[in-house]
C-alpha cells in the first residue's frame, strides 16, 4: 500500500467512525425535530440532488489541477457542515446542514482519480474496495461505541461527538501528495465520454442498479422502530454490523472478478432486503444490516469499471459521470421510499426486490453479450 492509500485509509477509518454516531439514527432525528416520512424523503431527494449537479464539475476540476486540493476543501467543508447539523436549533437550520454535508459528497470523483492513481502496484478494484473498505470498518467501530453508551447518548449528542473524530480525519489529509506530476496534460472533454455507447450502456444499467438496490434503505431505521418496535440503541447495533459488512464484503469482493462481483453484490443486496422486510429478531436483523452492506461493495465495483472503459486523461470525469447518474437515482429513492411507506410502510420492500429482480436480469444479459463479443474478438484474432 502506498503512503497516499495510507492516509486516506487512516483519514476514511476516523471519519467513518465519526459519522457512525449519526448516520444510522438520522432519519430519526430528523423525525424527533417534526419531519414526518414524505417530509424526510423529501430533505434527502434534495441533498441528493444538489449532490448529484457537483459531480462533474468535481471531476472536471480533478483532471485539470489534481485531486489534493479538492479533498482538503472538502474535508474542511464537512467538518463545518457537522458543526451545523449539531449547533441547528430546529428542522430548518438542520436541513441546511445535511444538505452541506451531503454536498460534501462531491469529493467521490476526485478521491477515486486520487485512489487510482497513487495505487503503485495494485489493481483499481483493489485499490478502491481497500481504501473505500476502512472507512466502512471506522462505520462499524464507531457504531459498535455508540450501542455501548446506548441511550446515555442522545440523538443531537451523536453530531457532536463526530465532530473529534472529523477533526483528526481532516488533519491526515493535509498531508497527502500532490498527484499533478502523474496527470500532466490532462484534459476533461464530456463529448469524447458520453458518445462511447459501450460506456453509456453501462452506465444507465449501473443506474437502475443503484435505485433497485436503495429503494428500501432510506427510510429502513423508521419501519424497524414504528413497525417492528426496535429501540434506538439496537438500531445503533445494526448500524454496526451494516459497517462491518460493509468493509468485509468490499474487501471480499477487491479479490474477485467484476463480473462476478456485479451479479453477487446485488443479490446479497436483494435478500438483505428480504431479511430486513420479513425479519423478525437480532439475528435476521442483524444479518439484513450486513449483508446490506454489499452496496458500497457495489459502487466500488462500479467505479472499478468505468476506470476500464475510459484512458487515463478522463478518469475524473469518467468517475464524475458515474457519480451523477448515481446521485439522480438516490435523489428519486428517497422520494419513491417516502411515497410507498405513506402507502405502507412495507412497501418499499417487494417494489426493491422486484427491481433488484429485473437489474440483476439485465446484468447477467448484458455480462453474457460482453463474453460473446469478446469470444468472438479472439476467434477472428
Amino acid at each position: 500500500m502506498t503512503r497516499d492509500l495510507r492516509i486516506l485509509s487512516f483519514a476514511l477509518l476516523t471519519w467513518g467512525i465519526g459519522e457512525s454516531f449519526f448516520i444510522y439514527t438520522q432519519t430519526l432525528y430528523m423525525a424527533s425535530l417534526g419531519a414526518d416520512a414524505v417530509g424526510i424523503g423529501a430533505i434527502l431527494a434534495m441533498a441528493s440532488f444538489v449532490l448529484t449537479l457537483s459531480h462533474i464539475p468535481a471531476g472536471l476540476l480533478a483532471d485539470r489541477i489534481g485531486s489534493r486540493g479538492i479533498i482538503r476543501f472538502n474535508w474542511v467543508l464537512s467538518l463545518a457542515a457537522a458543526a451545523l447539523m449539531y449547533l441547528a436549533p430546529g428542522l430548518t437550520v438542520f436541513t441546511v446542514g445535511i444538505v452541506l454535508y451531503q454536498f460534501t459528497g462531491f469529493v467521490l470523483s476526485p478521491l477515486s482519480a486520487h485512489i487510482t492513481t497513487a495505487r503503485g502496484k495494485w489493481t483499481s478494484v483493489r485499490a478502491l474496495t481497500t481504501v473505500y473498505a476502512m472507512f466502512n470498518l471506522g462505520g462499524f467501530i464507531g457504531s459498535t461505541l455508540g450501542w455501548l453508551v446506548g441511550e446515555s447518548m442522545t440523538l443531537r449528542g451523536g453530531y457532536g461527538a463526530a465532530m473529534g473524530f472529523f477533526a483528526m480525519s481532516t488533519l491526515a489529509v493535509l498531508f497527502l501528495s500532490d498527484q499533478r506530476v502523474a496527470m500532466q496534460g490532462v484534459s476533461g472533454d464530456v463529448a469524447s465520454l458520453t458518445g462511447r455507447k459501450r460506456l453509456m450502456r453501462m452506465l444507465g444499467l449501473a443506474a437502475l442498479m443503484l435505485f433497485a438496490t436503495f429503494l428500501s434503505w432510506p427510510l429502513t431505521a423508521n419501519f424497524l422502530q414504528e413497525v417492528r418496535g426496535v429501540q434506538t440503541g439496537q438500531i445503533r447495533l445494526f448500524g454496526a454490523f451494516n459497517s462491518l459488512g460493509m468493509a468485509i464484503l468490499s474487501l471480499w469482493f477487491g479479490g474477485s472478478e467484476n463480473r462476478k462481483g456485479l451479479l453477487s453484490s446485488q443479490l446479497l443486496v436483494g435478500i438483505s432486503t428480504a431479511l430486513l422486510w420479513l425479519g423478525r429478531g437480532f439475528i435476521l436483523l442483524g444479518a439484513g444490516y450486513f449483508l446490506a452492506g454489499s452496496f458500497r461493495a457495489l459502487r466500488s465495483i462500479l467505479a472499478a469499471w468505468v476506470e476500464q472503459l475510459v484512458s487515463p486523461r478522463n478518469q475524473g470525469l469518467a468517475f464524475g459521470i458515474l457519480e451523477t447518474l448515481g446521485g439522480l437515482t438516490l435523489t428519486l429513492a428517497p422520494i419513491a421510499a417516502g411515497a410507498l411507506y405513506t402507502l405502507s410502510p412495507e412497501l418499499p420492500y417487494p417494489v426493491s426486490l422486484s427491481l433488484t429482480a429485473i437489474s440483476v436480469w439485465l446484468t447477467w444479459s448484458w455480462l453474457s453479450g460482453q463474453n460473446s463479443s469478446q469470444e468472438s474478438q479472439r476467434r477472428s484474432a
